[in-house]
């Protein structure tokens, strides 16, 4: 079981942590994002959990200059 560390976003929660590993992670049920959070999921059957940290990757940065 990993040790999980969830902070409050506006009306969700979001993981900020895994075994002490910081960043923002995502979590798969069988390969299915999951719509709850992770507090409220209750498995009853043999199930597999992936958990997925994001990294940020810059794909568009814009200088914008105004002029006075």
């Amino acid at each position: 079981m990993a040790a999980i560390k969830v902070k409050k976003k506006g009306d969700r929660e979001v993981i900020i942590s895994t075994d002490g590993d910081e960043g923002l992670y995502v979590y798969e049920i069988n390969g299915e994002f999951s719509e709850k959070s992770v507090q409220n999921c209750v498995l009853d059957e043999d199930t597999t959990i992936e958990w997925k940290k994001l990294e940020p990757v810059t794909k568009i940065k814009l200088d914008i200059h105004v002029k006075k």
